[in-house]
């Protein structure tokens, strides 16, 4: 079984994403806890690997990749026997490549969303959470017709906007009710019901939250 490195946290939702994807593909991930509120991602050596400092980086082989939407692409490619999560024909790949960037924006809303009582225990501002609930309404239809988020089949935009959109609760369950979204909760069902790297991920969120709770180690 191939080996990466990942250096990423259990808490970090684009950490997990690469993670759950290269053990989807059977690759064996040698997970490096990396912490950027410490300070970690801006040390010399990991500036080396990423300077932009961020989580996660792969190092495959004394390759360095970062950015969770290219690591997963690469993994793909580069690992899988087949190309199911991310389709060959043109057509298929763009639109999972639409999604991805898509959940660029939606992992950015949900961060400001959830840093505010994350970090500072205050509400976030009415601006963010409507940010946050126009990129959750847009995935809501991208959803209207499809089973998964770029299709009918299980594919890699599906593994990084669930890693988002389930960060939304780590401050406080219902904070925003994300069972108003039918669709979404249909699809998360689904993808539980697909994979078990779903719940497997969830519970190390859970338990990587009650962490940080204790110490605010991320």
């Amino acid at each position: 079984m191939p080996t990466i490195t990942v250096y990423g946290n259990d808490l970090s939702p684009p950490a997990r994403a690469a993670r759950m994807v290269a053990e989807a593909v059977g690759v064996d991930v040698d997970l490096k806890r990396t912490y950027p509120l410490r300070g970690e991602c801006k040390k010399p050596e990991y500036l080396k690997m990423n300077p932009m400092h961020q989580i996660p980086t792969i190092d495959d082989g004394g390759y360095f990749l970062s950015d969770s939407h290219a690591i997963v692409t690469y993994i793909v490619d580069k690992y899988a026997k087949n190309d199911s999560l991310y389709p060959k024909d043109i057509l298929k790949r763009s639109i999972v490549h639409e999604r991805l960037f898509f959940d660029v924006a939606l992992y950015t809303k949900v961060l400001n969303f959830v840093i505010a009582p994350l970090l500072f225990k205050k509400e976030p501002s009415d601006e963010l959470r409507d940010s946050l609930i126009d990129g959750l309404e847009t995935t809501e239809r991208f959803l209207t017709t499809n089973k998964f988020i770029a299709g009918d089949s299980l594919t890699i935009a599906d593994y990084c906007c669930y890693c988002s959109i389930t960060f939304v609760d780590v401050p406080q369950k219902g904070r925003i009710d994300l069972t108003k979204y039918k669709n979404i909760q249909r699809w998360m069902d689904l993808l539980h019901k697909t994979s078990p790297l779903f719940k497997k991920y969830d519970e190390i969120a859970e338990n990587a939250l009650k962490v940080f709770l204790q110490d605010g180690k991320y």
